[in-house]
């Protein structure tokens, strides 16, 4: 087991995490004995921590159960943070994150806990300290990084586009290399149906950001539910890309990264690639079960 897989745990319960779907509670293994009852969608680890941070959403959509049917809609959910100073034995912190849904969290190499969320089109940044130190809200938190033109639906072929989940996709990554430069990445919408892939950065602990690139190539093409980590000093992104679609088959859809970092006091776009090199046909599923709205499947130009 690595020193990176024994830091900082962080995961969220967002009630549907990329495709949407619900995630009863169950056992997160943290390795080396440790074990914690989570309800989660995803778990982050971060370097040189040593306290373990949790996601939740509360009120009407805090308890999915295990039948997609439990699920709700974002305006019913609260995102709070919990964290634990016992190695994941015992959560006895909460805090409230704010108002708004889709909750996704990075910590860094200073403990320092990030809360990136949606609420209505802006983007919201919220910072917290680390859980030995309180989980204290830091002074001018939390902030909008952006305000954006989200992802329009239908997306052919994705039987949750928005509502039960969030197809912008804002994630927020620490810069491995340095804590205090924060990456924030989001899709939206240019118009035309087009999307662009944006990442911006802050260089004073997400107080301020004020640079944005996009990271994907010029053409227009759906694009949709990018992730992002920090590596080597970059923020890296991942998206699905519809650049291949046509009338007959508009659904097909591509996986590219791009990524970006600081180049002489810019914020750069490095090269794109084609991770997936093939399309697939997102319409193909079989929907085993009932779409979020029907525009979802109907929208397919081969219908399933």
């Amino acid at each position: 087991m690595s020193n990176r897989t024994k830091g900082t745990i962080a995961a969220a319960t967002i009630g549907g995490l990329l495709a949407g779907s619900c995630v009863p509670s169950g056992q997160l293994k943290l390795g080396d004995g440790i074990e914690a009852a989570l309800p989660r969608d995803w778990v982050e680890v971060a370097p040189r921590a040593k306290n373990a941070v949790q996601l939740q959403r509360t009120g009407k959509g805090r308890n999915f159960g295990a039948t997609p049917g439990n699920c709700r809609n974002a305006a019913d959910a609260t995102p709070t943070l919990v964290c634990s100073a016992d190695g994941a034995q015992t959560w006895p912190t909460t805090v409230v994150v704010g108002a708004g849904d889709t909750p996704r969290v990075s910590v860094g190499s200073d403990g320092f806990v990030y809360v990136i969320y949606q609420s209505g089109n802006n983007i919201m940044l919220n910072k917290f300290s680390s859980c030995t130190a309180g989980l204290g809200q830091q002074v001018g938190f939390p902030i909008v990084v952006a305000t954006i033109t989200r992802v329009a639906c239908p997306i052919p072929g994705i039987d949750r586009c928005q509502g039960r989940n969030t197809i912008d996709s804002p994630t927020v990554a620490v810069d491995d290399l340095d804590p205090t430069h924060i990456y924030v990445s989001w899709a939206g919408t240019t118009g035309g149906g087009n999307e662009n892939i944006v990442v911006a950065d802050s260089t004073d602990g997400g107080q301020t950001f004020p640079r944005t690139v996009s990271v994907n190539n010029a053409g227009t093409a759906r694009r949709y539910m990018p992730w992002s980590c920090a590596l080597g000093g970059a923020a890296h992104v991942s998206w699905y890309d519809r650049r291949g679609a046509t009338g007959a088959q508009n659904d097909l859809a591509g996986y590219f990264r791009g990524a970006a970092a600081v180049k002489g006091g810019n914020l750069v776009a490095q090269t794109e690639v084609n991770v997936a090199g093939v399309n697939d046909l997102q319409c193909a599923n079989f929907w085993p079960s009932p779409t979020n709205n029907q525009n979802d499947s109907e929208s397919c130009s081969t219908q399933p």
